[in-house]
């Protein structure tokens, strides 16, 4: 699982890309979440809690982040994000705390994002995904 996460780490970075990790087996999640948390962060990635929190990250030229979902399918602003993220500019209601449109500008060449998510949510996401993300890696 650690080579898997470090070679994906390394092709992303090195991109400057969307990455998508998928854990296959959902019961294995809960054990393995702090050990690939610790391997993002060791590696220099900030993880983004929200779609918000995400925007924030981008905009503050945050290089490296990872996003995990907590819902049952992918959130639909941080589908968005994925979306836009080579154009390096993404604009969405802020509609957690009702503030009207927030803006995020980033430089895509400089900044690599990995989302993670099971196989349960990947399957229940949008049928664009794989469209959007550049490089996935199934652990």
């Amino acid at each position: 699982m650690e080579k898997k996460i470090h070679h994906l780490l390394k092709t992303v970075n090195a991109l400057g890309k969307v990455g998508l990790l998928i854990v296959e087996n959902e019961a294995e999640l809960a054990p393995k979440v702090a050990g690939i948390r610790q391997l993002f962060m060791a590696a220099g990635y900030q993880e983004a809690s929200d779609y918000l929190n995400l925007m924030d990250l981008l905009d503050n030229g945050q290089t490296k982040i990872f996003y995990g979902e907590r819902e049952e399918k992918l959130n639909s602003k941080v589908l968005e994000i994925i979306s836009e993220f080579e154009a390096g500019m993404v604009s969405l209601s802020d509609q957690k705390n009702h503030t009207g449109l927030k803006v995020s500008q980033w430089n895509p060449a400089k900044v690599s994002l990995v989302i993670i998510l099971t196989r349960q949510q990947v399957e229940k996401s949008y049928p664009r995904l794989f469209e959007y993300t550049n490089i996935t890696q199934s652990i």
